[in-house]
């Protein structure tokens, strides 16, 4: 054989052999089987992992680009999601264990159209609505033109959500969200929330760096508010609804959805805009909640609101910082003994209450 040919097949060797060694980095699907060393997600000797549905244990712990399975041959025991983990997609379909995901986060680093896909014959067990450090993260390390992540929760009760990506990536709802903790879009991406209802703690949406396109759709979706100013914190800013919408890195696009607050405690509720940017289009704001905080709306700029709604009386609602509501409609009455008051921040700050045409009724109502 002559030099240059065996130089050719030493060198189709090495490159065969750096191939299969190094393949795992480019995707790999990755099935939890279970009969690993322990029930945590990064047990070694043996792992957790096969490569197939119900096939040998032992293969590597997925990783940022690895797609992920819990089914039906992943038997009926526990997964521990013992530390910060990285996956491009998890699945999972067909899964009757428990998902222990209480002191972790789950990091999904969309880099194509994956899934996100809860069962509803799983446990998904985050730790009750007291612990924050169960949280999932959706990131992409490259996404050059664009990448949906659909999430489907399939009635779970779901652990703080976190969108922080590029501006290409879409989080796309494929069923009603509920969660005792909040929703937060940072710095990239974009949340449609598909026209299905959400109840969660408390919304954020800011852009801290503004480097990145960060964009919330609602189109007709009622997003029910659960917390207030004091329990909804979990993202370091103290009011339920925080938006930091400045028209040229953040945007909220209400459509036709309707904020509702909820929270029957004596915490204030706050929704909160703090940049200066004229009008902050929302669709219907209600708040409901029987308890006796005071419900404000707090920032820097006119709302247009089409409704603007509180029942459950007696209520103090502030403007605070608010120039004027321009509003289609004003459901807002008292009863006997029950008043509900309008105030501006300071009690002597003016504000103006606009609505285009027709008669505004109300009953009971103290402006102050």
């Amino acid at each position: 054989m002559n030099k240059s040919l065996r130089f050719s097949i030493y060198t189709l060797t090495i490159f065969i052999s750096v191939f299969f060694c190094n393949h795992h980095a480019f995707a790999a699907n990755r099935f939890w089987v279970g009969g690993g060393s322990t029930d945590d997600w990064n047990a070694v000797a043996p792992t957790n992992w096969s490569t197939t549905s119900g096939g040998a244990n032992d293969a590597s712990v997925p990783t940022a680009t690895d797609d992920v399975f819990f089914d039906s041959s992943s038997g009926s025991g526990t997964a521990i999601l013992d530390t910060d983990s990285s996956v491009k997609s998890l699945d999972f379909t067909g899964f009757t264990g428990t998902f222990n995901h209480v002191n972790s986060q789950l990091i999904i680093d969309v880099t194509g159209d994956v899934d996100l896909i809860f069962s509803s014959s799983m446990t998904y067990d985050i730790g009750g609505p007291t612990n924050y450090s169960s949280q999932i993260s959706i990131t992409s390390s490259s996404c050059p033109v664009s990448c949906t992540l659909s999430l489907t929760t399939a009635g779970k009760i779901m652990p703080t959500l976190q969108l922080s990506a590029n501006e290409n990536v879409v989080l796309s709802l494929q069923d009603d969200y509920t969660s005792d903790k909040s929703i937060q879009v940072h710095d990239g991406g974009t949340f449609n929330t598909n026209n299905h209802n959400l109840s969660t703690l408390a919304a954020y949406l800011d852009c801290p760096s503004f480097s990145e396109i960060a964009t919330i759709n609602m189109g007709s979706s009622t997003w029910t508010i659960t917390g207030n100013d004091v329990n909804a914190d979990d993202a370091g800013v103290n009011h339920a609804v925080f938006f930091e919408v400045d028209g040229s890195n953040c945007y909220f696009n209400p459509g036709t959805s309707t904020f509702k607050f909820t929270d029957s405690t004596s915490n204030a509720k706050t929704i909160y805009s703090n940049l200066n940017v004229g009008n902050i289009d929302f669709y219907d704001i209600w708040f409901s909640g029987t308890g006796t905080g005071e419900f404000s709306i707090l920032g820097y700029n006119s709302y247009t609101l089409n409704d603007f709604k509180i029942d459950n009386p007696p209520h103090e609602f502030t403007l605070d910082f608010i120039s004027s509501l321009i509003l289609n409609s004003f459901t807002v009455s008292g009863t006997l003994g029950n008043l509900i008051s309008l105030n501006s921040n300071d009690g002597s700050t003016p504000f103006t209450l606009s609505k285009s045409s027709g008669t505004v009724s109300v009953d009971y109502l103290n402006i102050s």
